[in-house]
């Protein structure tokens, strides 16, 4: 055999093998990101503050590293076994990382948190914490690049193409790491095996970089000095302090950027784990295939500032076009979500082709471009292998810098101050200015031979930002959650009329710190939470109102409560009315839902006013193991499972917490919903929450709602102190309002199953916990969202009420057939269709099944069947039934209803006398009726809207006949009803009554409250033109061109699509 000769620095083998060993690490390195994020959340909380100080640790670690061991890593005689023991001590530290996480969590809880420390030192803590636990892997992390580069570079490789190839292996596995704990290991291994296979992972990869070295071990590194000093001495086209500050810049923008893209993809995509999951890594692989470019396009030439330019030019026109996109972006997202068959749900693998289509469209080009230029950087720093350790630590040092302050100050500031999409308009100018200030300096080089390219995206890009961009229908819909009618794809005028519809309900929006807020007004103030409605003021009354008010009932003394998730202040104002009640604590984590709750006043008992209700901003993983107190009863009622994060509400970790912070005798309610709920998911809650309470009772609370009442002591319901509170305020009107019921038969109505029930349904074979580490339930209700699905299971015990089911009582007895019929109008009154129970007497059945006819609308077949039962009415739907079919056919009888039903809802009698009075030709009456119907509605919300929609039906009747009835309509329609309940409906009967009218400038005020998006419908719109150009009004020649606009489009091609919207 020939003696081994020594391997050259340029070897073309070595910079492939090393390229494989950052494949590994990158991978490794990302599911420790992503593991350490999911476990300080849990201890600190997922606030942006509490984030925010995670990801400091992380990129300043990395950044840190990244500087100290690049320049190490250029005077290390053997780079790769450098490279290699960093990655031993990587692996190391990240295995041994979950111990000083649960020692963290025993410190910050020690220390009570921000509860106790305030802001400022709870932030301070959170930072040394989150140093002592991820600081140091980070550091070591931040210098494997400059330490494998260092080992591949060679003297001839004057581009520096070997780093574009390092740089894009590394992202590369980023992005396997990203999708594989996405979509396979956090959900089947759970969080901490997932971080031990990556640390496994990474001690195999330093394992196998150890043997390459030994390998390498006799190279002759005279040779690598003597081609390192016959490098060319020629200087960098650009100051090297430029190019550092450059690297800083595009750092700081790509993470205020990659922020923007996750507040309006969210909406889009749904914002559950895996659609940010599947974001980070599109993003990842833009930049992981943009340092393969750079490569491939710099084969022979050198970067230069003319090609500098260029990639911030381009990342400028990558931005503004799905920006200037706006809106039509949410089409596309709908054309390519699939659509299930009503018979098979859909699975999670369906979504992922259209998920990567929309954020393709939105965040890939832009990340390639970015990933083109971070080598290019390196690049312009120096040529082959002298320095290249060092530069590369300075380069990565600024542009990890640069995107700390990017995702602090875009979190906390920026995107709060300007909006995502006012950031994506900045953003695309800073990258403008960057690209004119590398232009400046090839000028001065005089280097501008063919620079025309960099100039023309720039002044594209800038153009592109004239666009709208997007508005409330991007942002402010639940595209993602599968609840917009796809029938808007039909037509460009079907397209056309939502984007009006979806911008005109908005009545308010927000950035918040974090989240996007909005108020959609189209049927009473609903809260818009990242693109979904988390609830309703007077739709959802009946969970909210009555969930907070469950357990102080069913408690019997209550003096201290905490309500998890404020919403529209509901819960915690009514539990903050209960006299025997001194302290509510409300945890909130989006400080701008305060503004909804001071608009929800008139529902939510003056919350922000009452001085025994304490808000705390924050997550209430943080909160409640931190708070001092302990409560009689806790209300958790956080936004959906299926959001990012929320699920960690649904553990038995989270559980435990709560149990350790009730009272003796106290009560913990669990709102859940079941609808888009697999029964198994369903089940794991139920064996979850059972785990740690033995008694868990279920009650219906609304709109498929239930609310699980947990204790450790099974619940007695001493029937006479029930009838004692119950007839007291403010437990008397809330079943009446919210419940639309009286009494403990109505309170009953409600329940649904005792413990025994909740036993056998959670005690089966293969049942399993949700718990911190293996969240089920979080990717449970994702892979769900959408889908038409529901845990059915949960409305047996409404059919069949079998004695064990049934609540324990003492004291008294109800009656259960009462209940049970009240039970079945409140579900259909709901819009549910429900089962008739049971068991029920004759004549309890065909009252129910009247109850169903009156709710649909069937006002005969509902009268019918009530004829052929014997009893009269004995609750508030069926005295409102009685009243209102009676009162349509004009019928005497509907009187003593009406008067019946005034005792409790005097409004709504006032309009079922209005319909009686037309019926019998007293006109004038039903209209001074209305009159004052409606301007009591200004103040009460109470009333049903079914009724209330009737009174507007009626009211449209009684003014298109007749000008002046429509004018003193008009004029009692003029302000909105309390929490804008039907606002929609009554500014289209304002424009209707206006077209009767004879009043100057009548229409011009009923079309004011429809500006500037009217309704895209051709009668409507040709109303809009005639009346503006009656009145020459600023905008008739706009409602001229609209109307010919709808007129053009009607029959439009698939070509005219983009211009009809």
């Amino acid at each position: 055999m020939t003696a081994k000769t020594p391997a050259s620095p340029s070897s073309s083998a070595r910079p492939l093998t090393v390229a494989l060993l950052l494949f590994g690490s990158g991978l490794s390195a990302l599911v420790y990101q992503t593991a350490w994020q999911r476990e300080l959340r849990l201890v600190f909380g997922s606030s942006t503050a509490a984030s925010a100080a995670v990801l400091a640790i992380f990129i300043g670690g990395a950044g840190a590293g990244s500087l100290l061991l690049g320049r190490r890593s250029d005077r290390t005689p053997r780079p790769l076994l450098m490279y290699a023991k960093l990655e031993v001590g990587i692996a190391a530290l990240a295995a041994a990382s979950p111990f000083f996480i649960d020692l963290a969590r025993f410190v910050y809880r020690a220390a009570g948190g921000t509860f106790h420390l305030g802001m400022t030192f709870g932030t301070v803590l959170r930072l040394l914490l989150a140093a002592i636990v991820i600081g140091l892997p980070t550091v070591l992390m931040g210098g494997t690049l400059p330490a494998a580069a260092r080992s591949a570079e060679s003297a001839g490789d004057t581009q520096r193409r070997a780093v574009g190839w390092l740089y894009a292996a590394n992202t590369l596995g980023a992005v396997t790491g990203a999708a594989l704990c996405t979509l396979l290991l956090l959900e089947r291994l759970g969080t901490r095996a997932a971080l031990w296979s990556a640390a496994i992972l990474n001690a195999m990869v330093a394992l196998v970089a150890l043997l390459i070295d030994r390998r390498l071990e006799s190279t002759v590194e005279e040779s690598a000095d003597a081609a390192e000093a016959t490098e060319s001495a020629e200087s960098s086209p650009l100051p090297a302090q430029f190019v550092l500050i450059f690297a800083g810049l595009s750092g700081f923008v790509f993470f205020w950027l990659e922020l923007v893209w996750y507040r309006l993809l969210g909406p889009l995509l749904g914002g559950t784990v895996y659609t940010f999951g599947v974001i980070l890594a599109v993003v990842l692989l833009g930049i992981g295939l943009g340092g393969l470019l750079y490569p491939l396009f710099f084969r022979k030439k050198q970067p230069t500032p003319r090609s500098l330019a260029l990639t911030a030019a381009l990342e400028a026109f990558f931005v503004a076009i799905p920006f200037a996109f706006g809106d039509r972006l949410g089409l596309l997202t709908m054309a390519v979500r699939p659509v299930s068959d009503g018979e098979t749900a859909l699975r999670l693998f369906d979504y992922i082709p259209g998920w990567l289509a929309v954020i393709g469209i939105m965040a890939l080009p832009a990340s390639l471009v970015a990933g083109a230029q971070y080598p290019m950087l390196v690049a312009l720093m120096g040529k082959g292998r002298q320095k290249v350790g060092s530069h590369l630590g300075s380069v990565g040092a600024y542009n990890t810098l640069g995107a700390m302050a990017g995702a602090l100050l875009g979190g906390f500031f920026l995107i709060p101050w300007f909006t995502a999409p006012g950031s994506m308009r900045i953003a695309c100018f800073v990258l403008v200015a960057m690209a004119a200030s590398s232009a400046f300096f090839a000028f001065r080089i005089r280097s501008l031979r063919v620079m025309i390219a960099a100039p023309l995206f720039s002044v594209l890009a800038i153009g592109a930002l004239a666009a709208t961009g997007p508005t409330a229908v991007l942002r402010h819909t639940p595209i993602g959650a599968g609840r917009v009618d796809r029938l808007v794809l039909n037509t460009p005028t079907a397209a056309r009329s939502w984007f009006q519809d979806a911008r005109r309900v908005i009545e308010w929006q927000t950035e918040g710190r974090e989240s996007s807020v909005a108020i959609d007004a189209t049927d009473g103030i609903a809260m818009v939470v990242n693109g979904k409605i988390d609830g309703n003021a007077r739709g959802d009354a009946a969970t909210q109102v009555m969930g907070g008010l469950l357990g102080a009932i069913l408690h019997p003394n209550p003096k201290r409560a905490m309500v998890i998730g404020f919403g529209t202040g509901s819960s915690a104002g009514w539990l903050g009315s209960v006299p025997s009640i001194e302290q509510v604590d409300v945890a909130e984590l989006e400080p701008s839902m305060f503004e909804i709750g001071r608009r929800c006043a008139p529902v939510n008992e003056n919350v922000l006013e009452n001085p025994k209700v304490n808000r705390i901003v924050g997550d209430a993983r943080e909160i409640l193991p931190t708070v001092p107190r302990k409560y009689d009863v806790i209300f958790s009622e956080p936004s959906n499972p299926y959001r990012a994060g929320v699920a960690s509400l649904f553990t038995r970790e989270y559980y435990q917490a709560a149990k350790k912070k009730l009272e003796p005798g106290g009560l913990f309610v669990q709102w859940v919903q079941v609808y888009e709920i697999e029964s198994e998911t369903l089940r794991t809650l139920y064996a979850t929450l059972a785990s740690e309470f033995p008694s868990v009772e279920t009650w219906y609370l609304g709109f498929s709602d239930l609310a699980l009442v947990a204790s450790e002591k099974p619940i007695e319901y001493n029937v006479a102190q029930l009838k004692e509170k119950l007839a007291t305020e403010p437990y008397h009107r809330a079943l009446r309002v919210a419940w639309r019921t009286e009494g403990v038969d109505g309170l009953f109505a409600h329940y649904v199953t005792s413990s025994a029930f909740a036993r056998a349904f959670a005690d089966v074979p293969g049942a399993i916990y949700n718990t911190d580490d293996l969240n089920r339930v979080e990717f449970g209700f994702a892979r769900s969202v959408g889908n038409l699905v529901s845990a059915s299971v949960f409305f047996d015990p409404i059919r069949k009420s079998k004695e064990d089911r049934r609540p324990r009582l003492v004291g008294g007895t109800i009656d259960f057939d009462h209940a049970l019929e009240d039970k079945a109008a409140q579900i259909a009154g709901d819009g549910t269709e429900p089962a008739v129970p049971e068991g029920l007497s004759p004549d309890a059945e065909v009252r129910v099944q009247a109850i169903v006819n009156y709710i649909a609308g069937n006002f005969e077949g509902a009268l019918a069947k009530w004829e052929f039962q014997q009893g009269g009415p004995t609750g508030h739907v069926e005295r409102a039934m009685l009243a209102e079919i009676n009162a349509w056919y004009g019928k005497e009888a509907a009187l003593p209803f009406i008067q019946e039903h005034a005792k409790s809802f005097p409004i709504e009698a006032d309009a079922i006398r209005a319909r009686y009075e037309y019926a019998i030709g007293k006109r004038s009456e039903a209209v001074k009726l209305l009159e004052r119907v409606f301007i009591a509605y200004r103040t009460d919300p109470w009333s049903s809207t079914m009724i209330t929609n009737r009174a507007l039906d009626l009211a449209r009747e009684l003014g298109q006949s007749w000008s002046p009835d429509a004018a003193r309509l008009f004029k009692a329609l003029e302000m909105p009803f309390a929490v804008n309940v039907l606002e929609n409906a009554r500014r289209l009967l304002r424009v209707d009554l206006a077209e009767v009218m004879t009043e100057e400038n009548a229409c011009v005020a009923a079309f004011a409250a429809l500006e500037p998006n009217p309704p895209w419908d051709e009668r409507i719109l040709g109303m809009r033109r005639d009346c503006y150009a009656k009145w020459k009004h600023p905008r008739a020649a706009d409602a001229a061109r609209d109307v010919e606009r709808f007129k053009a489009c009607q029959n439009a091609g698939r070509r005219e699509w983009l211009t009809c919207l």
